[in-house]
């Protein structure tokens, strides 16, 4: 195991699927178990980013609440690293089901000076899973305080959150490119967002 630990991104709205996506079934596990199940033989301690923790009561994980809440998965990567241990945390969405523990295992023996490490297919980066540093939170705290006060003033204008492509941007990150990697498939990447997309993950999966 690495000394590193395991964040499963919890914390989307869902609105296009219309429920929260962690919590879908499929045959009789939920997705989040589903994904915890693949990854806990490979970190010591796996905790759950989310601002709804009773939804999660029936896994025995820690759950950690945004301190910054409603500001996209940068919150998340922000509030897991302040209140871990580790200097490092893995993180991955609940709604990307086909990640698999080659993926991870790959970007966990990566040696770079950079604080982030983020996957790359296909001409696109994968900002929601890879591994990010203790080294990154000043930064994503001035950034994520800035965005959390314009939008009590704006929220009532338009819903708004700091990407992590802009953040990624400023931080700086090792980039790197899986597409020619064995373990590689196309939807290796794929991400659930729509009933459409929850009927397909059911064929694939089973």
């Amino acid at each position: 195991m690495y000394s590193i630990v395991g964040v499963i991104l919890s914390g989307g709205q869902s609105e296009r699927m219309g429920s929260k996506k962690a919590l879908l079934k499929f045959d009789d596990k939920t997705l989040i178990e589903i994904i915890y199940e693949r990854i806990k033989s490979i970190f010591d301690k796996i905790v759950i980013s989310t601002n709804n923790p009773e939804d999660f009561e029936f896994l025995s994980l820690d759950k950690i609440k945004d301190i910054y809440p409603n500001l996209g998965p940068l919150s998340g990567v922000h509030s897991s690293l302040s209140q871990v241990e580790s200097d490092r945390v893995f993180i991955m969405s609940c709604d990307t089901p086909f990640i698999t523990t080659s993926l991870i295992n790959h970007l966990l023996n990566v040696k770079t000076d950079e604080f982030i490490i983020v996957p790359k297919a296909e001409g696109v980066v994968h900002h929601s899973i890879g591994i990010y540093s203790k080294e990154i939170l000043p930064l994503a705290e001035k950034i994520l305080s800035a965005n959390y006060v314009a939008k009590k003033i704006y929220e009532e204008k338009k819903p708004f959150y700091f990407s992590m492509r802009n953040f990624i941007e400023r931080a700086g990150a090792e980039i790197v490119d899986v597409e020619k990697e064995k373990f590689y498939f196309h939807d290796l990447f794929f991400n659930m967002n729509t009933p459409e997309d929850y009927e397909y993950v059911k064929e694939k999966l089973f």
